[in-house]
């Protein structure tokens, strides 16, 4: 950060003007597309919308309405205020704000990141739709430090959104490889000796209740992302830790995660503990197993209305394959190193997670500069 640093001292030490966005660029929304009219008009250039996902993208048509440097922004919804830099030809609906930088005293770019971070600021979240128009991100003031400093500033943030989307994208290919292999290994075909669970493995609800847990020394299995802890241990053992309970709710039968876990821990409650009884069923490769086939196989077993839930009584009766205690251990020792890559808690989902934090840090530190008075 020594360049940054070096310029801010020589070019503005005492701090920068500030600028309202009606100050800096021309101000306008995008029109009225359907899904219809898309669909009827389909091309090469994009339309963005309010939508975050896939960059904004609602689909594409044969013609454009703008072509240049821009910055859109979700003027309405659940994502008011995200802003989004757009060079090229393309189109927005009337979701979207459009502004068009008409001061040369600051770049489309670095104003996009200091809008990353200013416009949520500005969202209204009255009568239960959050809302950033176009008259609130008119009055809206930044920073305009000198070019030299803006262009320091984005080529570093740019490094770094670079970098998170290199590592997002190094997951998805792990991910697919990881889905392929599991498919491979575990296939019912692969397996001929099948049983019920329960001539294998014992059950045993867990008796943590998540939201009044008391943290501690001790692994917490619930169903969150990562682990919790626990002043207190249910117990010690490999085992299986299946939510009884449905992921989605609102009468959605649906399972994301299941668990191998060992040694001393706790279950939280709405789980389920399969404990292999003997060596014959090692707790790793049934996981592995119930989990590839957790959609054919568990929910399908789910029932309720409103909470939609597993019986440990129907768990019993899942058929098994039974294969060698070699050939499990095979396949566990196959699957390990790439679970450990997509692990969310020390593999590539970890390590965005931390360049995120940075990111947002150097983000908010580099866009902080004094105001100070500018005579015209």
């Amino acid at each position: 950060m020594s360049k940054i640093d070096d310029l801010i001292n020589k070019l503005c030490p005492d701090g920068v003007e500030y600028k309202t966005i009606q100050d800096l660029c021309n101000i306008s929304r995008g029109r009225v597309m359907s899904k219809d009219y898309i669909k009827n008009n389909i091309g090469d250039f994009p339309v963005y919308s309010s939508q975050t996902e896939n960059n904004g993208e609602l689909g594409k048509i044969a013609t454009y309405d703008f072509d240049g440097e821009y910055l859109t922004w979700t003027t309405d919804g659940a994502n008011a205020g995200s802003v989004f830099y757009r060079n090229g030809k393309f189109s927005v609906t009337n979701v979207c704000g459009l502004l068009e930088v008409i001061n040369r005293k600051i770049t489309t770019n670095f104003l996009y990141y200091v809008l990353s971070v200013e416009a949520p600021k500005y969202v209204n979240s009255g009568m239960g739709n959050p809302k950033l128009m176009s008259n609130v991100m008119s009055r809206i003031k930044v920073p305009v430090p000198p070019i030299e400093v803006q262009r320091e500033i984005v080529n570093i943030l740019d490094t770094f959104e670079e970098h998170i989307e290199c590592l997002k994208k190094e997951l998805i290919l792990r991910e697919e490889s990881y889905e392929s292999i599991m498919h491979q290994l575990l296939k019912k075909e692969n397996f001929k000796n099948f049983d019920a669970l329960e001539n294998y493995c014992s059950f045993e609800k867990g008796k943590t209740p998540i939201q009044k847990n008391k943290p501690g020394n001790y692994p917490l299995v619930a169903t969150t992302e990562h682990l919790q802890t626990s002043e207190n241990y249910q117990f010690d053992c490999e085992a299986v830790c299946l939510p009884l309970i449905s992921a989605r709710g609102h009468g959605v039968a649906s399972i994301t995660r299941i668990y191998y876990q060992s040694g001393k821990f706790a279950l939280g409650n709405i789980l389920c503990a399969i404990i292999p009884k003997d060596d014959q069923i090692k707790a790793e490769f049934l996981r592995n197993y119930l989990f590839y086939h957790k959609d054919t196989l568990l929910v399908p077993l789910m029932r309720g209305g409103a909470n939609v839930a597993l019986t440990i009584d129907s768990l019993k009766k899942v058929q098994i394959p039974i294969p060698s205690v070699d050939e499990q251990q095979n396949i566990i020792e196959k699957l390990r190193p790439f679970q450990d890559i997509i692990s969310k808690e020390n593999g590539i989902p970890a390590e965005i997670e931390k360049r995120q934090t940075q990111y947002e840090y150097y983000k908010n530190k580099l866009l902080s500069f004094k105001e100070v008075e500018v005579n015209e």
